[in-house]
């Protein structure tokens, strides 16, 4: 069970106790929407150094800023490059671990979308090539002084070989 913390924090009333500033962590999220990734460390009772969001829902957007005020939107996916990162980590230098939560559309991979499924071909889909150029160019840009992990999430409806090459892709195992 939980806590009386961990309950505190699951029924959204004011947490009892402080977070905890880690300043040794960063997020990039991708595809961040309401700012679900935030919210969970909120829960965890962790406050990362820096806290990037990609998103491109201006409701969303405003969800998150509304929420978390210290959020550097970042816009459309597709500009986050070398140059993002070398602008974040310049700014936050005592970072060690960047993590990228990522879990690109899935409107075209959805079972439940039994009318318009284009699979890996439609045009959202394609959007899991931007997250593997984001991972390449945080990892190639921080090697030697920060580690970047990637968070890849995305719907279990999807047809398992599409699954297969989105894990093979992400360079990760399915769970």
């Amino acid at each position: 069970g939980l806590s009386q913390k961990g309950l505190s924090a699951a029924l959204g009333r004011p947490s009892p106790w402080k977070q905890t500033a880690a300043e040794a962590i960063g997020v990039l999220a991708s595809f961040d929407g309401i700012g679900g990734f935030r919210r969970a460390l909120e829960l965890l009772g962790i406050m990362p150094g820096a806290f990037y969001a990609s998103e491109i829902d201006r409701a969303a957007t405003r969800c998150v800023s509304a929420a978390y005020p210290q959020v550097e939107h970042l816009g459309d996916v597709c500009g986050i490059t070398t140059v993002t990162w070398q602008s974040m980590t310049s700014k936050h230098p005592r970072v060690r671990l960047w993590f990228v939560p990522a879990g690109f559309p899935c409107q075209d991979l959805s079972s439940l979308n039994k009318v318009a499924r284009a699979g890996l071909g439609g045009s959202r889909s394609p959007l899991d090539l931007e997250v593997m150029k984001i991972m390449r160019e945080g990892k190639a840009h921080c090697a030697g002084f920060a580690e970047v992990l990637l968070l890849g999430e995305n719907v279990a409806s999807a047809d398992a070989a599409e699954l297969a090459i989105v894990t093979h892709d992400f360079g990760v195992r399915a769970i």
